[in-house]
């Protein structure tokens, strides 16, 4: 069977992105209840959960 191809697993990260927006709004949301500070606090929220995708789980074998 040397025409066997194995399968790679595709990561997809779209649940971090989502858990890093959702915690960055109610963040913003429980600091200073204003539409301008819960955007701010999305934008972070994601920011901070790229940085955490691209620094901690891309470097790990079996992520």
């Amino acid at each position: 069977m040397s025409h066997h191809h194995t399968e790679k697993k595709a990561n997809d990260f779209n649940l971090y992105y989502l858990v890093g927006l959702v915690s960055g709004i109610l963040t913003a949301a429980c600091i200073e209840i204003t539409f301008l500070s819960i955007v701010i606090g999305a934008v972070v929220g994601l920011l901070f959960t790229a940085l955490f995708v691209n620094v901690l789980v891309k470097g790990r074998v079996d992520a």
